[in-house]
């Protein structure tokens, strides 16, 4: 039986569902597909902004000593055509890396990236976190799965405009899914579980959080 939680924190809204403790893959640019044995962060470094950058399912472990698998930092579209529980994208880490997907500008100070969707991945076992955002805006991280990730699951930070929806997060040592310092940003029927801290929200503003299953976490939301 699912419990269903609403709380009202200055301008956040929270409607937790379960608390027991988008896009089409289209785009106005070009699409570039890549197969396993590829590079998905050649495909993003090739990218043109507003590119759509499909991935086929298979195991992807990027050969470079960057601090995240795959940084983008420009307007694109990375959609894995997964279908769990047989067919997935699964980014693993390699050598010093330490971060599976992080969006972010190219360099300090630079304008937000605008326009970013990640769609149906698995990013498991990093040492800091799964799917992390800093200073992005107009954002849908949606259909991931976020799996031993060891600080963070999924962190949309200092980012504006965007959704996050129907993901699973579990594994983390501190938050599954984590929004700070954030506006704007609906949270949409995730799971997520066996974490420090199930959902967290902090110094945000208008943030929307309906629908999501917390479970075996030390604190829910």
């Amino acid at each position: 039986m699912r419990a269903t939680l609403l709380l009202s924190i200055g301008a956040v809204l929270v409607l937790a569902a379960g608390c027991s403790d988008s896009s089409d893959g289209g785009g106005s640019g070009d699409t570039t597909t890549v197969r396993p044995g590829e590079s998905i962060q050649a495909a993003v470094d090739a990218a043109a902004p507003g590119d759509t950058i499909v991935v086929l399912p298979g195991d992807y472990i990027e050969q470079h000593d960057g601090r995240a698998a795959v940084r983008i930092t420009k307007p694109l579209k990375l959609i894995a055509q997964s279908n769990p529980p047989n067919e997935r994208v699964r980014i693993l880490p390699s050598g010093n890396q330490r971060h599976g997907i992080l969006v972010e500008p190219e360099n300090p100070g630079d304008p937000n990236v605008d326009g970013v969707e990640i769609k149906g991945f698995t990013v498991e076992g990093f040492p800091n976190n799964g799917i992390w955002l800093r200073y992005v805006s107009n954002f849908v991280i949606e259909n991931n799965e976020s799996i031993n990730n060891l600080e963070n699951g999924i962190w949309p930070t200092l980012s504006a405009n965007g959704e996050v929806r129907k993901n699973v997060a579990y594994g983390s040592l501190d938050a599954a899914l984590w929004v700070e310092a954030a506006e704007n940003v609906r949270v949409i029927e995730n799971e997520v579980y066996n974490s420090p801290t199930g959902l967290e929200v902090t110094v945000s503003n208008d943030i929307h959080m309906e629908g999501n299953y917390t479970h075996d976490n030390v604190v829910g939301v």
